[in-house]
């Protein structure tokens, strides 16, 4: 008895309906394939404003590629060239805006036209030689262009001592500069191919017999920079 390989019409028609049913209930209906369009569509979107959100972060706080700052050090754990968040995050510390400086009042200072591309911020709770000192960040298009430190010495000879062996054994000898003014007892200058240091000390005005102790750290190539600029910004005065 030979076994039948072709199925009878009824057979066909029963396995075509099977068929049918089963396409109609794993194909979308259109709603279900606008749905899926609409969830991608608004996953796309969330990742695109994340993706913007996040570039928007970086750049507000210098990160990454946003990044400023060089490899040569500048003061402390800063580098030159570095925004205020970074010289923050390197330092652990909070800067705060300072004071016009009474030289910024007065005038005759060299001055790109614009000065609020210049501003000037401090570190507060920093103590160096045994002593509270200010220490104030100069940022020029906000990159970190010099720096200084300052406090207020009893003993002029042992402090200021102590202050040119600590920068003679970072930079070498440095070289003393004739005091200009009454005030200022000495004035020492230092110079590398990053930067140019000095250090000083003078005289208060006030009536304790304390002297002011102070060094200032200028990167060079920001120095040379800036002063390009006002040199070409004198041209458009007239």
């Amino acid at each position: 008895m030979q076994r039948r390989l072709t199925a009878s019409p009824e057979e066909a028609e029963g396995w075509s309906l099977l068929k049918r049913s089963f396409c109609d209930k794993i194909a979308p209906s259109p709603m279900r394939k606008f749905l899926r369009i609409l969830a991608i569509a608004v996953l796309l979107g969330l990742i695109l404003i994340g993706g913007i959100r996040l570039n928007r972060y970086l750049a507000d706080n210098n990160r990454f590629i946003y990044a400023t700052g060089t490899k040569d050090k500048a003061f402390l754990n800063s580098t030159w060239k570095m925004s205020p968040h970074e010289v923050e995050r390197a330092n652990h510390a909070t800067l705060t805006f300072a004071p016009p400086a009474p030289w910024d009042i007065v005038g005759g200072w060299p001055s790109v036209i614009d000065k609020t591309r210049y501003k000037e911020l401090v570190q507060s709770n920093v103590v160096l030689w045994g002593y509270d000192v200010k220490v104030s960040y100069y940022f020029f298009d906000n990159w970190l262009h010099a720096y200084s430190v300052s406090f207020s010495v009893y003993d002029s000879d042992t402090s200021f001592e102590e202050v040119r062996k600590t920068l003679d054994s970072q930079f070498g000898k440095g070289r003393d500069a004739v005091p200009q003014g009454a005030s200022l007892l000495h004035d020492i200058y230092w110079e590398t191919s990053v930067q140019k240091i000095n250090a000083w000390i003078g005289t208060k005005d006030d009536k304790d017999n304390s002297y002011m102790v102070g060094v200032r750290g200028v990167h060079r190539q920001s120095e040379k920079l800036i002063d390009d600029i006002i040199a070409s910004e004198k041209k458009s005065y007239f």
